[in-house]
This record gives structure tokens, C-alpha cells and sequence, in this order.
């Protein structure tokens, strides 16, 4: 059985988790448990157990599933704890000091190598061995996510993809026909702008989380453009690459010109609340948001794949998973909900709600179908075509960087090119310390 020690705890080293971890006082202690090794539990099996996520929007349908693994198992109780994204990560580094982590809790690409590497999840090897958990069942892409050094840590849970969601209403007021397959950047810019001058500036055109979030905004425009965040085999980054040049000039353009909220609104208003109460025609969102914009616009949805680029119109494919602590105090139990959670019974419950698209192969189509009036097909094709989310071991503190240097770019107080320069080697400097 794998330990918990303060020096793998002090490991995690971005500054946020140095403190928050430091803050807490950590444990030097190897809390026990009973065998971790995969076994079949028996339906009398007994335990209690907490499943930490971080979606309210998914509540529902994660409480579909508890109800199904409870009714295999009745003496084992599930409570669902749910916190905002931030908080939920705030939760989970101050838990890890304790040795109270959830017994099963979402992880995501940008996290895991940092909590795998630092030994606080448990490998997942023993359930491979077993048969209760088997690759050909996923996604590749969101199964290769959460493997480290050839180990599996994550169950693969969803697919995530992007897209850009349209105001019908809004662009048949302004004059602006909706955007058809095979549109292209300069279609986009082009119904940007003729919203913008329609309503004298008070509907903004296209925007998305640029001041937040890379993979969700400019990592697209960068591969449409033929450029690249970090090489295949995320050794190396591409920003000194023409297209990843041109893909962050697409942004910086658009905050430019004001066809999107400036960086400091999308700050003060997420893009998606813009987006919501009918001030911005066009976003680019993904799978997550459907029953967030649907219960906001009704039949005023539209959806299409993302406009083309030089290259494509490629977009970032990433995925949630489940896993358990190194540390458990209901390991069998934990391994059981795991191996439901991974079933194709839990990915149908998760398809059919309408919210995310499963990484269990072949139950994605309720998803797809689950609203007459949206075109969620545009999200298979993204995910068929589209490139992984970037990840290293210490992805937090790269990005956190890029984020930091970029965000003068798009509020027009640095150039793009001696930017993306400075980027080039400060991230590969970061990258060579891993």
C-alpha cells in the first residue's frame, strides 16, 4: 500500500499548493487500511462513502448513478459533495494534508500528473488486472489522460469538446444569417461585426474565456492556424511556431476591434453570463453548457463547429475521470463504485441527462439526441477530429504563467510576437525542470 508522507505532500509544487498544503500542517502519518487490491465486493458489503464533484449542473445525474450503485450494493451509503470549481480544489489540497479525501472524487488534465506523481491517488493497476476496468471501453484520448508512467489512475468519466453556441434571435435581428458548416474565420469575424454595428454596440459579437481558460479559447484558434501549445509529446512548446502566433492574434484582434467584451468585463461578467442574458450573440463553449444555455435561450439555441482556421478547425478533446485517494478507509467499497462509475449503466445515466457525453464507448448517442432542437452532433465530429488538452507534470504552473504573460496581449498592452518569443523559452525552461 501506497503512503502519504509530508515530503510527497510538500511535493505539489505549485505556489497555491505549497501554501495551502504548508497551511494545513500536513501528516507524517501512513493512516492504514484494509487490502487494496481489486476483488469483486459482495452485495452485503458495508460502508459509507463521500463522491466529491464540482458541477451543479450534474448533480442530478450523478445522483441517477448513486441510486443504481446502491440499489447492487444497499448497505453501502453515497453522499454526493458538491463545491464550486475553485473551492473544490482549495477542498481537495487541504484534505490531502489530512489524509481526508473524499473516498472517490472527479480529477481533471491539468491536475492529476501533480496529485499521481505526489503518490496521493491510488493506482488503478490492480482493477486493470481484474477485469473491472478495460481500455477498449473509452475514449483513447481521455484514457491516456490520466495514465502515469504506464500506470492507470482514472476512470474515464466524460468527453469534453468545444463548439460555438449562436443567439438565433439575436442574429436575425441584427440582419446576420446563422452560421452554416464549412464557416470559416472570416464568416465569424464577419457576423461579429455586423452584430456589433447593428445594435450600436450594445449586443457584442463572439467571445469565449479568454481571460481564463487557453484550451477553451485560444489553444483552438492556435491549431487552426497550424501552430501547437506544446509538441506531441508535450516535451517542448510551440509558441515560437507562425500559427500559434497567428492563433493568438485572432483573439487579441477580436478584443481589439470590440467584437468581444474587453478583458476586464469578462473578469467582471463571465462570457457564458454575457452570453445568457442576451449581450453577446455568438460563444465559444463547450459540451458542459448545453442545459446552461438551452434553460437560458430555449429554441433561441443555435450550435456549429468552430470556424476554420488556415488549418482546420481542430478543437481541444479532454475529459473528467474518477478516482480514489492512496489512502482509503473503504477501499473495496471505493473500487466498487469506481468500477460502476465506469460502467456503461452510469455512462447512459450521464448521456441521457443531457449534459456531458460519456468516455464509455458506444453510449453517447442519448446525448446527442436529447434535444430536438440542437445539432449535438457537431460535438461528436469535434471529438473525433480534435487534438488532446495539454498536460505535463506541473501543468498548473505553466499555464499559470502563460495566462499571466498573455492577458497584456489581449488587453492591448504587449505585442504578440515578442510575447509568444518570451513564452517560447519560459515555458520550455519550466518544462525542463519536470
Amino acid at each position: 500500500m501506497r503512503s502519504l508522507t509530508r515530503r510527497s505532500l510538500l511535493g505539489l509544487t505549485t505556489a497555491a499548493a505549497v501554501s495551502g498544503l504548508a497551511a494545513c500542517g500536513g501528516s507524517s502519518s501512513t493512516p492504514g487500511g484494509s487490502d487494496t487490491t481489486y476483488s469483486a465486493a459482495p452485495e452485503d458489503l458495508t460502508a459509507e462513502l463521500r463522491y466529491a464533484i464540482w458541477d451543479k449542473a450534474q448533480e442530478p445525474a450523478m445522483q441517477k448513478i448513486v441510486d443504481g450503485f446502491t440499489t447492487k450494493f444497499p448497505n453501502i451509503t453515497v453522499s454526493i459533495d458538491v463545491s464550486e470549481f475553485g473551492s473544490y480544489w482549495t477542498k481537495i489540497q487541504t484534505e490531502a494534508s489530512s489524509d481526508s479525501l473524499p473516498d472517490v472524487f472527479w480529477m481533471n488534465p491539468p491536475n492529476f500528473q501533480l496529485y499521481a506523481q505526489n503518490e496521493i491517488l491510488m493506482p488503478l493497476t490492480s482493477m486493470v488486472d481484474g477485469g473491472a476496468l478495460a481500455k477498449e471501453n473509452y475514449t483513447p484520448a481521455v484514457w491516456d489522460l490520466y495514465r502515469l508512467d504506464d500506470v492507470q489512475y482514472g476512470v474515464p468519466k466524460d468527453n469534453d469538446a468545444m463548439a460555438i453556441w449562436f443567439n438565433k434571435k439575436l442574429l436575425k435581428e441584427y440582419g446576420v444569417d446563422e452560421p452554416a458548416e464549412g464557416w470559416t474565420w472570416e464568416d465569424l469575424r464577419a457576423s461579429a461585426e455586423a452584430v456589433v454595428s447593428g445594435s450600436g454596440g450594445d449586443v457584442y459579437g463572439f467571445s469565449g474565456p479568454v481571460n481564463s481558460a487557453g484550451n477553451h479559447s485560444w489553444y483552438n484558434s492556435v491549431h487552426q492556424a497550424g501552430g501547437y501549445i506544446l509538441n506531441e509529446d508535450h516535451t517542448a512548446c510551440g509558441y515560437d511556431q507562425p500559427g500559434t502566433v497567428e492563433g493568438v492574434t485572432f483573439w487579441r484582434d477580436l478584443l481589439a476591434d470590440g467584437l468581444s467584451p474587453s478583458i476586464k468585463q469578462l473578469t467582471d461578467t463571465s462570457f457564458d453570463d454575457w452570453f445568457s442574458s442576451g449581450k453577446l450573440a455568438m460563444a465559444a463553449g463547450g459540451t458542459w453548457q448545453t442545459q446552461p444555455f438551452l434553460e437560458a435561450l430555449g429554441d433561441d439555441l443555435g450550435v456549429i463547429s468552430w470556424a476554420a482556421g488556415s488549418a482546420g478547425n481542430q478543437v481541444c478533446v479532454s475529459g473528467l475521470s474518477n478516482v480514489m485517494p492512496a489512502v482509503s478507509k473503504n477501499p473495496q467499497a471505493s473500487m466498487a463504485f469506481l468500477e460502476y462509475l465506469g460502467g456503461e449503466e452510469a455512462a447512459i445515466a450521464q448521456a441521457e441527462s443531457g449534459v456531458v457525453i460519456p468516455a464509455f464507448n458506444g453510449a453517447a448517442d442519448p446525448f446527442y439526441d436529447s434535444i430536438e432542437t440542437l445539432d449535438l452532433r457537431v460535438f461528436e465530429d469535434a471529438i473525433a477530429q480534435g487534438f488532446s488538452n495539454p498536460a505535463t507534470k506541473n501543468t498548473k504552473e505553466w499555464q499559470s504563467v502563460e495566462l499571466e504573460m498573455l492577458l497584456p496581449v489581449f488587453t492591448g498592452e504587449a505585442e504578440v510576437e515578442s510575447t509568444c518569443e518570451e513564452l517560447f523559452t519560459t515555458i520550455n525552461n519550466l518544462l525542463a525542470k519536470e
